[in-house]
């Protein structure tokens, strides 16, 4: 997979993620938690550019365990970073209700589908 096609396979899902926020701010339960969500789709895409630059490098790497590597600590660190932000915000904010979790689950489990896509691809190259 290209920068090219990356990029523009990482735009689609971005604009379908920002749609599906959008409709979902519209019920009141979420209203409360716009930049919350605005902040964790921003965070999501950040991450998979950069996975993507270092995926990229590690397919073109004389050692095939370069890209394995990458994959399994991606899971790992998506994880983390998942928890970490949700950590972050309920101890700082201390939301009365847990509507923040479903815009949230909705942008991990989107960006989840399309980091396993570009993975796929990419494998392809590298085996």
């Amino acid at each position: 997979m290209t920068y090219k096609e990356f990029l523009i396979s990482l735009s689609l899902t971005v604009f379908v993620t920002l749609l599906i926020t959008l409709l979902l701010l519209n019920y009141e339960s979420f209203e409360n938690y716009k930049w919350f969500s605005h902040s964790s789709l921003i965070i999501f895409t950040i991450f998979n550019v950069i996975l993507f630059t270092l995926a990229y490098f590690s397919v073109r790497s004389k050692n095939s365990y370069n890209f394995i590597t990458i994959v399994m600590a991606s899971i790992f660190l998506k994880i983390l970073l998942a928890f970490g932000i949700i950590f972050y915000f309920v101890k700082t904010y201390e939301p009365a209700d847990s509507f923040y979790l479903i815009p949230f689950g909705v942008h991990y489990l989107l960006f989840s589908s399309f980091e396993i896509y570009y993975m796929q691809k990419m494998a392809k190259l590298k085996f």
